[in-house]
Protein backbone atom coordinates (compact mmCIF):
# COMPACT_ATOMS: atom_id res chain seq x y z
CA UNK A 1 0.00 0.00 0.00
CA UNK A 2 1.10 3.57 -0.48
CA UNK A 3 1.80 5.78 2.48
CA UNK A 4 1.96 9.54 2.71
CA UNK A 5 5.41 10.92 3.40
CA UNK A 6 6.13 13.23 6.31
CA UNK A 7 8.04 16.49 6.09
CA UNK A 8 9.31 18.38 9.11
CA UNK A 9 10.35 21.91 8.23
CA UNK A 10 12.83 23.67 10.52
CA UNK A 11 13.28 27.19 9.25
CA UNK A 12 14.22 30.24 11.34
CA UNK A 13 13.10 33.76 10.37
CA UNK A 14 15.68 35.35 8.12
CA UNK A 15 16.22 38.73 6.57
CA UNK A 16 15.59 39.44 2.91
CA UNK A 17 19.29 39.20 2.07
CA UNK A 18 19.60 35.99 4.04
CA UNK A 19 16.61 34.61 2.11
CA UNK A 20 18.39 35.30 -1.16
CA UNK A 21 21.55 33.66 0.14
CA UNK A 22 19.57 30.64 1.31
CA UNK A 23 17.85 30.31 -2.07
CA UNK A 24 21.18 30.47 -3.88
CA UNK A 25 22.64 27.87 -1.52
CA UNK A 26 19.68 25.55 -2.10
CA UNK A 27 20.16 25.89 -5.85
CA UNK A 28 23.75 24.74 -5.45
CA UNK A 29 23.16 21.93 -3.00
CA UNK A 30 19.69 20.71 -2.01
CA UNK A 31 19.14 19.09 1.37
CA UNK A 32 20.14 15.50 2.09
CA UNK A 33 18.31 13.75 4.91
CA UNK A 34 20.47 12.36 7.69
CA UNK A 35 18.99 8.85 7.33
CA UNK A 36 21.14 8.35 4.21
CA UNK A 37 24.31 8.50 6.31
CA UNK A 38 25.58 5.58 8.40
CA UNK A 39 26.11 6.11 12.12
CA UNK A 40 29.46 5.11 13.64
CA UNK A 41 27.88 1.99 15.13
CA UNK A 42 26.33 1.06 11.78
CA UNK A 43 29.68 1.50 10.02
CA UNK A 44 31.37 -0.86 12.47
CA UNK A 45 28.54 -3.39 12.08
CA UNK A 46 28.64 -3.05 8.30
CA UNK A 47 32.38 -3.73 8.05
CA UNK A 48 32.39 -6.61 10.50
CA UNK A 49 29.40 -8.47 9.09
CA UNK A 50 30.30 -7.92 5.44
CA UNK A 51 33.89 -9.11 5.83
CA UNK A 52 32.76 -12.12 7.90
CA UNK A 53 30.31 -12.98 5.13
CA UNK A 54 32.99 -12.54 2.46
CA UNK A 55 35.49 -14.75 4.25
CA UNK A 56 32.95 -17.57 4.13
CA UNK A 57 31.19 -16.88 0.83
CA UNK A 58 33.52 -14.91 -1.45
CA UNK A 59 33.63 -16.18 -5.01
CA UNK A 60 36.72 -18.09 -6.17
CA UNK A 61 37.67 -16.14 -9.30
CA UNK A 62 40.85 -16.57 -11.38
CA UNK A 63 41.98 -12.95 -11.03
CA UNK A 64 41.67 -13.14 -7.25
CA UNK A 65 43.75 -16.31 -7.13
CA UNK A 66 46.40 -14.66 -9.28
CA UNK A 67 46.34 -11.44 -7.26
CA UNK A 68 46.76 -13.26 -3.95
CA UNK A 69 49.95 -14.91 -5.15
CA UNK A 70 51.56 -11.87 -6.81
CA UNK A 71 53.56 -8.85 -5.77
CA UNK A 72 51.82 -5.47 -5.86
CA UNK A 73 52.70 -4.41 -9.44
CA UNK A 74 51.74 -7.78 -10.92
CA UNK A 75 48.61 -7.79 -8.78
CA UNK A 76 47.72 -4.38 -10.25
CA UNK A 77 47.93 -5.81 -13.77
CA UNK A 78 45.83 -8.85 -12.83
CA UNK A 79 43.15 -6.63 -11.28
CA UNK A 80 43.20 -4.06 -14.10
CA UNK A 81 42.67 -6.69 -16.81
CA UNK A 82 39.80 -8.29 -14.90
CA UNK A 83 38.07 -5.01 -14.07
CA UNK A 84 38.24 -3.74 -17.64
CA UNK A 85 36.84 -7.04 -18.92
CA UNK A 86 34.08 -7.03 -16.30
CA UNK A 87 32.74 -3.65 -17.40
CA UNK A 88 29.26 -4.42 -18.80
CA UNK A 89 30.11 -8.15 -19.07
CA UNK A 90 29.06 -11.06 -16.87
CA UNK A 91 31.59 -12.86 -14.69
CA UNK A 92 30.92 -16.25 -16.30
CA UNK A 93 31.79 -14.84 -19.74
CA UNK A 94 34.89 -13.02 -18.53
CA UNK A 95 36.48 -16.01 -16.76
CA UNK A 96 37.40 -17.88 -19.96
CA UNK A 97 38.59 -14.73 -21.76
CA UNK A 98 40.67 -13.75 -18.73
CA UNK A 99 42.47 -17.10 -18.54
CA UNK A 100 43.37 -17.00 -22.23
CA UNK A 101 44.48 -13.36 -22.02
CA UNK A 102 46.74 -13.91 -19.01
CA UNK A 103 48.24 -17.04 -20.55
CA UNK A 104 49.20 -15.02 -23.62
CA UNK A 105 50.09 -11.67 -21.98
CA UNK A 106 50.88 -12.29 -18.28
CA UNK A 107 52.40 -8.83 -17.66
CA UNK A 108 52.20 -5.24 -18.84
CA UNK A 109 55.44 -5.82 -20.74
CA UNK A 110 54.00 -8.76 -22.69
CA UNK A 111 50.83 -6.86 -23.55
CA UNK A 112 52.72 -3.74 -24.62
CA UNK A 113 54.65 -5.82 -27.16
CA UNK A 114 51.45 -7.09 -28.83
CA UNK A 115 49.77 -5.51 -31.85
CA UNK A 116 46.35 -3.87 -31.97
CA UNK A 117 45.25 -6.60 -34.36
CA UNK A 118 46.26 -9.32 -31.89
CA UNK A 119 44.41 -7.58 -29.06
CA UNK A 120 41.27 -7.27 -31.17
CA UNK A 121 41.52 -10.95 -32.06
CA UNK A 122 41.76 -11.96 -28.40
CA UNK A 123 38.91 -9.62 -27.45
CA UNK A 124 36.66 -10.85 -30.27
CA UNK A 125 33.19 -11.68 -28.94
CA UNK A 126 33.67 -10.05 -25.55
CA UNK A 127 31.96 -6.83 -26.62
CA UNK A 128 32.71 -3.14 -26.02
CA UNK A 129 35.85 -3.48 -28.11
CA UNK A 130 37.17 -0.05 -27.13
CA UNK A 131 37.94 -1.54 -23.71
CA UNK A 132 40.56 -3.86 -25.19
CA UNK A 133 42.09 -0.97 -27.11
CA UNK A 134 42.33 1.18 -23.97
CA UNK A 135 43.83 -1.68 -21.96
CA UNK A 136 46.45 -2.12 -24.67
CA UNK A 137 47.18 1.62 -24.66
CA UNK A 138 47.49 1.58 -20.86
CA UNK A 139 50.08 -1.19 -21.06
CA UNK A 140 52.10 0.79 -23.60
CA UNK A 141 51.89 3.89 -21.40
CA UNK A 142 53.15 1.93 -18.38
CA UNK A 143 56.13 0.57 -20.32
CA UNK A 144 57.07 3.66 -22.34
CA UNK A 145 56.23 6.59 -20.03
CA UNK A 146 56.07 5.18 -16.50
CA UNK A 147 59.17 3.04 -16.33
CA UNK A 148 57.20 -0.20 -16.17
CA UNK A 149 55.53 0.80 -12.89
CA UNK A 150 51.80 1.30 -12.36
CA UNK A 151 50.76 4.38 -10.34
CA UNK A 152 49.77 3.30 -6.83
CA UNK A 153 47.07 5.86 -6.03
CA UNK A 154 43.58 6.02 -7.49
CA UNK A 155 44.07 9.68 -8.44
CA UNK A 156 47.25 8.96 -10.39
CA UNK A 157 45.78 5.88 -12.02
CA UNK A 158 42.95 8.00 -13.42
CA UNK A 159 45.31 10.74 -14.47
CA UNK A 160 48.00 8.65 -16.16
CA UNK A 161 46.34 5.56 -17.62
CA UNK A 162 43.96 5.86 -20.61
CA UNK A 163 40.52 4.37 -20.09
CA UNK A 164 40.87 4.09 -16.31
CA UNK A 165 37.97 5.79 -14.55
CA UNK A 166 37.19 6.25 -10.88
CA UNK A 167 35.76 2.77 -10.31
CA UNK A 168 38.61 0.87 -11.99
CA UNK A 169 41.17 3.09 -10.29
CA UNK A 170 39.53 2.46 -6.91
CA UNK A 171 39.52 -1.30 -7.45
CA UNK A 172 43.19 -1.43 -8.52
CA UNK A 173 44.43 0.98 -5.83
CA UNK A 174 42.55 -0.73 -2.99
CA UNK A 175 43.14 -4.36 -4.00
CA UNK A 176 46.72 -4.10 -5.26
CA UNK A 177 48.12 -1.29 -3.11
CA UNK A 178 45.84 -1.18 -0.07
CA UNK A 179 44.64 2.41 -0.55
CA UNK A 180 41.52 3.20 1.46
CA UNK A 181 39.26 4.26 -1.43
CA UNK A 182 35.85 2.97 -2.54
CA UNK A 183 35.09 1.22 -5.82
CA UNK A 184 31.49 1.95 -6.73
CA UNK A 185 29.96 -0.14 -9.51
CA UNK A 186 26.35 -1.13 -10.18
CA UNK A 187 26.40 -3.76 -7.45
CA UNK A 188 27.65 -1.28 -4.86
CA UNK A 189 25.12 1.36 -5.91
CA UNK A 190 22.35 -1.19 -5.42
CA UNK A 191 23.60 -2.30 -1.99
CA UNK A 192 24.06 1.21 -0.64
CA UNK A 193 20.79 2.45 -2.14
CA UNK A 194 18.89 -0.26 -0.31
CA UNK A 195 20.80 0.01 2.95
CA UNK A 196 20.36 3.78 3.14
CA UNK A 197 17.00 4.14 1.40
CA UNK A 198 18.46 6.16 -1.49
CA UNK A 199 15.61 6.77 -3.93
CA UNK A 200 17.22 9.52 -5.98
CA UNK A 201 17.73 8.76 -9.65
CA UNK A 202 20.90 6.62 -9.75
CA UNK A 203 21.49 7.74 -13.34
CA UNK A 204 22.04 11.26 -12.01
CA UNK A 205 25.66 12.34 -11.61
CA UNK A 206 24.74 14.27 -8.46
CA UNK A 207 23.16 11.20 -6.84
CA UNK A 208 26.05 8.96 -7.89
CA UNK A 209 28.51 11.45 -6.36
CA UNK A 210 26.56 11.28 -3.10
CA UNK A 211 26.75 7.47 -3.19
CA UNK A 212 30.52 7.66 -3.72
CA UNK A 213 30.76 9.96 -0.69
CA UNK A 214 28.73 7.51 1.40
CA UNK A 215 30.82 4.58 0.15
CA UNK A 216 33.99 6.38 1.21
CA UNK A 217 32.77 6.50 4.82
CA UNK A 218 32.34 2.73 5.10
CA UNK A 219 35.48 1.32 3.41
CA UNK A 220 37.40 -0.71 5.95
CA UNK A 221 40.74 1.09 6.65
CA UNK A 222 42.58 -2.15 7.44
CA UNK A 223 41.23 -4.24 4.55
CA UNK A 224 40.08 -1.87 1.78
CA UNK A 225 40.68 -4.38 -1.03
CA UNK A 226 38.78 -7.30 0.52
CA UNK A 227 36.02 -4.90 1.61
CA UNK A 228 35.51 -3.61 -1.94
CA UNK A 229 35.55 -7.15 -3.34
CA UNK A 230 33.06 -8.16 -0.65
CA UNK A 231 30.72 -5.33 -1.70
CA UNK A 232 30.85 -6.49 -5.32
CA UNK A 233 30.20 -10.12 -4.41
CA UNK A 234 27.44 -9.23 -1.96
CA UNK A 235 25.57 -7.25 -4.61
CA UNK A 236 26.07 -10.01 -7.18
CA UNK A 237 24.94 -12.92 -5.00
CA UNK A 238 22.81 -11.68 -2.05
CA UNK A 239 21.48 -8.18 -2.72
CA UNK A 240 20.63 -9.03 -6.32
CA UNK A 241 18.48 -7.08 -8.77
CA UNK A 242 15.51 -9.46 -8.94
CA UNK A 243 15.83 -11.98 -6.08
CA UNK A 244 17.47 -10.44 -3.01
CA UNK A 245 17.62 -12.83 -0.04
CA UNK A 246 16.59 -10.30 2.60
CA UNK A 247 15.43 -12.67 5.33
CA UNK A 248 18.87 -14.31 5.61
CA UNK A 249 20.92 -11.22 4.73
CA UNK A 250 23.63 -10.49 7.32
CA UNK A 251 23.06 -6.75 6.81
CA UNK A 252 19.28 -6.65 7.19
CA UNK A 253 19.65 -5.20 10.69
CA UNK A 254 21.06 -1.96 9.22
CA UNK A 255 19.08 -2.01 5.95
CA UNK A 256 16.52 0.80 5.92
CA UNK A 257 14.68 -0.43 2.82
CA UNK A 258 14.20 -3.80 4.53
CA UNK A 259 12.93 -2.06 7.68
CA UNK A 260 10.59 0.12 5.62
CA UNK A 261 9.22 -2.96 3.88
CA UNK A 262 8.65 -4.71 7.21
CA UNK A 263 6.98 -1.57 8.60
CA UNK A 264 4.59 -1.33 5.68
CA UNK A 265 3.83 -5.04 5.79
CA UNK A 266 3.11 -4.73 9.50
CA UNK A 267 0.84 -1.77 8.90
CA UNK A 268 -1.34 -4.04 6.79
CA UNK A 269 -1.75 -6.28 9.79
CA UNK A 270 -1.85 -4.30 13.03
CA UNK A 271 -1.94 -7.55 14.98
CA UNK A 272 1.73 -7.94 14.15
CA UNK A 273 3.45 -7.23 17.47
CA UNK A 274 6.74 -6.31 15.82
CA UNK A 275 5.27 -3.18 14.28
CA UNK A 276 5.34 -1.15 17.50
CA UNK A 277 8.97 -2.10 18.05
CA UNK A 278 10.26 -0.77 14.73
CA UNK A 279 11.19 2.91 14.32
CA UNK A 280 9.15 4.94 11.84
CA UNK A 281 11.11 5.82 8.68
CA UNK A 282 10.36 9.12 7.03
CA UNK A 283 10.69 9.93 3.34
CA UNK A 284 11.44 13.64 2.95
CA UNK A 285 10.15 15.17 -0.32
CA UNK A 286 12.77 17.92 -0.67
CA UNK A 287 15.76 15.59 -0.17
CA UNK A 288 17.49 14.70 -3.43
CA UNK A 289 18.27 11.18 -2.16
CA UNK A 290 14.81 10.33 -0.81
CA UNK A 291 12.32 8.40 -2.89
CA UNK A 292 9.92 10.91 -4.48
CA UNK A 293 6.44 11.02 -2.94
CA UNK A 294 4.10 8.43 -4.42
CA UNK A 295 6.92 6.28 -5.83
CA UNK A 296 6.96 3.67 -3.04
CA UNK A 297 5.50 0.29 -4.09
CA UNK A 298 5.07 -2.19 -1.26
CA UNK A 299 4.91 -5.14 -3.67
CA UNK A 300 8.50 -4.38 -4.72
CA UNK A 301 9.89 -3.96 -1.21
CA UNK A 302 13.66 -3.41 -1.29
CA UNK A 303 13.52 -3.64 -5.08
CA UNK A 304 12.20 -0.07 -5.09
CA UNK A 305 15.89 0.77 -4.83
CA UNK A 306 17.93 1.86 -6.69
CA UNK A 307 15.67 4.03 -8.78
CA UNK A 308 16.62 4.61 -12.41
CA UNK A 309 15.22 6.60 -15.28
CA UNK A 310 13.57 4.64 -18.04
CA UNK A 311 15.96 3.76 -20.83
CA UNK A 312 15.24 4.81 -24.37
CA UNK A 313 14.42 1.83 -26.60
CA UNK A 314 17.39 0.57 -28.64
CA UNK A 315 17.77 1.97 -32.10
CA UNK A 316 16.82 -0.37 -34.94
CA UNK A 317 19.28 -0.52 -37.87
CA UNK A 318 19.19 -2.72 -40.96
CA UNK A 319 22.03 -3.81 -43.23
CA UNK A 320 22.48 -5.83 -46.38
CA UNK A 321 25.57 -8.04 -46.23
CA UNK A 322 27.44 -9.66 -49.11
CA UNK A 323 29.43 -12.82 -48.36
CA UNK A 324 31.81 -12.61 -51.34
CA UNK A 325 33.76 -15.77 -52.08
CA UNK A 326 35.64 -17.47 -54.90
CA UNK A 327 37.61 -20.65 -55.59
CA UNK A 328 41.01 -20.59 -53.96
CA UNK A 329 43.92 -21.21 -56.33
CA UNK A 330 41.89 -23.65 -58.44
CA UNK A 331 41.37 -25.84 -55.35
CA UNK A 332 38.13 -27.21 -54.00
CA UNK A 333 38.22 -24.59 -51.26
CA UNK A 334 36.80 -21.13 -50.90
CA UNK A 335 38.29 -17.85 -49.79
CA UNK A 336 36.24 -14.91 -48.56
CA UNK A 337 36.59 -11.19 -49.04
CA UNK A 338 36.63 -9.22 -45.79
CA UNK A 339 37.06 -5.54 -44.97
CA UNK A 340 38.25 -3.71 -41.89
CA UNK A 341 36.01 -1.24 -40.08
CA UNK A 342 37.17 2.34 -39.29
CA UNK A 343 39.69 2.88 -36.50
CA UNK A 344 37.13 4.69 -34.35
CA UNK A 345 33.51 4.04 -33.47
CA UNK A 346 31.42 0.89 -33.23
CA UNK A 347 33.50 -2.31 -33.54
CA UNK A 348 36.58 -0.27 -34.42
CA UNK A 349 39.17 -2.03 -36.61
CA UNK A 350 37.24 -5.32 -36.63
CA UNK A 351 36.98 -7.43 -39.80
CA UNK A 352 33.61 -8.03 -41.45
CA UNK A 353 31.92 -8.91 -44.72
CA UNK A 354 31.01 -5.86 -46.85
CA UNK A 355 27.75 -4.44 -45.51
CA UNK A 356 25.61 -1.43 -46.31
CA UNK A 357 22.82 0.36 -44.46
CA UNK A 358 19.31 -0.05 -45.84
CA UNK A 359 15.81 1.19 -44.96
CA UNK A 360 14.08 -2.17 -45.38
CA UNK A 361 12.82 -1.82 -48.95
CA UNK A 362 11.49 -4.90 -50.72
CA UNK A 363 13.91 -7.78 -51.24
CA UNK A 364 14.76 -7.16 -54.94
CA UNK A 365 15.67 -3.56 -54.11
CA UNK A 366 17.86 -4.76 -51.23
CA UNK A 367 19.83 -6.87 -53.69
CA UNK A 368 20.14 -3.89 -56.02
CA UNK A 369 21.49 -1.76 -53.17
CA UNK A 370 24.07 -4.45 -52.41
CA UNK A 371 25.27 -4.91 -55.98
CA UNK A 372 25.47 -1.17 -56.64
CA UNK A 373 27.54 -0.59 -53.50
CA UNK A 374 29.81 -3.55 -54.25
CA UNK A 375 30.60 -1.98 -57.60
CA UNK A 376 31.13 1.50 -56.13
CA UNK A 377 33.25 0.40 -53.16
CA UNK A 378 34.98 -2.72 -54.46
CA UNK A 379 34.80 -2.64 -58.24
CA UNK A 380 32.58 -5.74 -58.51
CA UNK A 381 30.75 -5.59 -61.83
CA UNK A 382 27.74 -7.70 -62.75
CA UNK A 383 29.77 -9.94 -65.10
CA UNK A 384 32.17 -10.69 -62.22
CA UNK A 385 29.34 -12.35 -60.27
CA UNK A 386 28.82 -16.02 -61.11
CA UNK A 387 25.73 -16.29 -58.88
CA UNK A 388 23.95 -14.33 -56.16
CA UNK A 389 21.18 -15.43 -53.84
CA UNK A 390 19.47 -14.39 -50.64
CA UNK A 391 20.29 -16.88 -47.88
CA UNK A 392 18.72 -15.52 -44.72
CA UNK A 393 18.44 -12.90 -42.04
CA UNK A 394 20.37 -12.53 -38.80
CA UNK A 395 19.43 -10.36 -35.84
CA UNK A 396 22.11 -9.16 -33.46
CA UNK A 397 21.61 -7.19 -30.26
CA UNK A 398 24.03 -4.60 -28.94
CA UNK A 399 23.46 -2.77 -25.66
CA UNK A 400 21.92 0.23 -27.45
CA UNK A 401 21.36 -1.05 -30.99
CA UNK A 402 19.39 -3.82 -32.66
CA UNK A 403 20.94 -4.83 -35.98
CA UNK A 404 19.23 -6.89 -38.65
CA UNK A 405 21.50 -8.31 -41.37
CA UNK A 406 20.02 -9.48 -44.69
CA UNK A 407 22.64 -11.87 -46.07
CA UNK A 408 23.42 -12.58 -49.71
CA UNK A 409 25.68 -15.29 -51.06
CA UNK A 410 27.82 -13.64 -53.77
CA UNK A 411 29.89 -16.18 -55.69
CA UNK A 412 32.52 -14.55 -57.86
CA UNK A 413 34.06 -15.95 -61.02
CA UNK A 414 37.33 -17.86 -60.51
CA UNK A 415 39.32 -15.54 -62.75
CA UNK A 416 38.21 -12.42 -60.85
CA UNK A 417 41.23 -10.37 -59.76
CA UNK A 418 41.82 -9.34 -56.12
CA UNK A 419 39.45 -6.68 -54.87
CA UNK A 420 40.31 -3.24 -53.57
CA UNK A 421 38.18 -1.02 -51.36
CA UNK A 422 37.45 2.68 -51.43
CA UNK A 423 34.99 2.50 -48.51
CA UNK A 424 37.07 0.74 -45.84
CA UNK A 425 40.55 1.21 -44.37
CA UNK A 426 41.80 -2.24 -45.42
CA UNK A 427 40.71 -5.51 -47.03
CA UNK A 428 41.90 -9.10 -47.45
CA UNK A 429 40.99 -12.54 -48.76
CA UNK A 430 40.55 -15.07 -45.94
CA UNK A 431 40.49 -18.87 -46.15
CA UNK A 432 38.38 -20.94 -43.75
CA UNK A 433 41.51 -21.98 -41.88
CA UNK A 434 42.44 -18.33 -41.35
CA UNK A 435 39.16 -17.29 -39.76
CA UNK A 436 40.22 -18.02 -36.15
CA UNK A 437 43.28 -15.77 -36.54
CA UNK A 438 41.48 -12.54 -37.43
CA UNK A 439 39.47 -10.24 -35.18
CA UNK A 440 35.77 -10.20 -35.93
CA UNK A 441 32.64 -9.53 -33.91
CA UNK A 442 30.05 -12.02 -32.73
CA UNK A 443 27.60 -10.61 -35.27
CA UNK A 444 29.97 -11.45 -38.15
CA UNK A 445 30.41 -14.96 -36.79
CA UNK A 446 26.63 -15.37 -36.78
CA UNK A 447 26.50 -14.22 -40.40
CA UNK A 448 29.15 -16.74 -41.39
CA UNK A 449 27.35 -19.47 -39.45
CA UNK A 450 24.17 -18.76 -41.45
CA UNK A 451 26.14 -18.81 -44.71
CA UNK A 452 27.82 -22.16 -43.90
CA UNK A 453 24.57 -23.74 -42.73
CA UNK A 454 22.70 -22.73 -45.86
CA UNK A 455 25.48 -24.04 -48.10
CA UNK A 456 25.72 -27.45 -46.45
CA UNK A 457 24.13 -30.31 -48.40
CA UNK A 458 20.65 -31.28 -47.18
CA UNK A 459 19.95 -34.78 -45.88
CA UNK A 460 16.81 -36.82 -46.49
CA UNK A 461 14.86 -34.86 -43.87
CA UNK A 462 15.78 -31.58 -45.51
CA UNK A 463 18.17 -30.54 -42.75
CA UNK A 464 21.68 -29.28 -43.38
CA UNK A 465 24.40 -31.90 -43.22
CA UNK A 466 28.10 -31.17 -43.21
CA UNK A 467 29.80 -32.01 -46.48
CA UNK A 468 32.76 -34.45 -46.44
CA UNK A 469 35.09 -31.47 -46.84
CA UNK A 470 33.65 -29.76 -43.76
CA UNK A 471 33.69 -33.04 -41.84
CA UNK A 472 37.40 -33.48 -42.65
CA UNK A 473 38.01 -29.88 -41.68
CA UNK A 474 36.26 -30.29 -38.29
CA UNK A 475 38.06 -33.58 -37.60
CA UNK A 476 41.41 -32.02 -38.44
CA UNK A 477 40.88 -28.94 -36.26
CA UNK A 478 39.28 -29.61 -32.88
CA UNK A 479 38.91 -25.86 -32.45
CA UNK A 480 37.87 -25.37 -36.06
CA UNK A 481 36.35 -22.23 -37.41
CA UNK A 482 33.07 -24.06 -37.99
CA UNK A 483 32.85 -25.29 -34.41
CA UNK A 484 33.87 -21.90 -33.04
CA UNK A 485 31.41 -20.01 -35.19
CA UNK A 486 28.53 -22.34 -34.39
CA UNK A 487 28.94 -21.50 -30.69
CA UNK A 488 28.44 -17.74 -30.91
CA UNK A 489 26.41 -15.76 -28.40
CA UNK A 490 23.12 -14.01 -29.10
CA UNK A 491 24.22 -10.51 -28.21
CA UNK A 492 27.19 -8.35 -27.37
CA UNK A 493 28.09 -4.79 -26.56
CA UNK A 494 29.69 -2.18 -28.70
Amino acid sequence: MKRKSKLRERREPVSKNEDEMLAADEMRNSAVHRLHQFTAIEVATFRSRLLDWYNQNGRDLPWRTLARNSEAQQKAYAVLVSEVMLQQTQVATVEQYYKKWMARWPTFEHLASASHEEVNEMWSGLGYYARGKRLFEAAKRVMTDLGGKVPESSVQLQKLLPGVGRYTAGAVASIAFGERVPAVDGNVIRVLSRLRLIGGNSDSQVVVKDIWDIAETVVDPEQPGPFNEAMMDFGATVCTVKTPTCSSCPLNGICLSYKLTVNEQAMKNLANKEYSLLPDIEIVPDCRLCLPPGEWDLSLGVKNFPRKSKKAPPKEENYVVGVLHRKMNNLDEEEYFMVKRPKEGLLASMWEFPSFSINLPTQPKVKTVLLENLETCHGVKRDNVESSSYIGEVKHIFSHLHHTYMIYDIKLTEEFSPLTSTCYQDQQWVSEQQFPSIAMSTGVKKIFKTFITENMPKNASGRSAASPRFQRHIKKRKTSVITDFFSVKNSESS
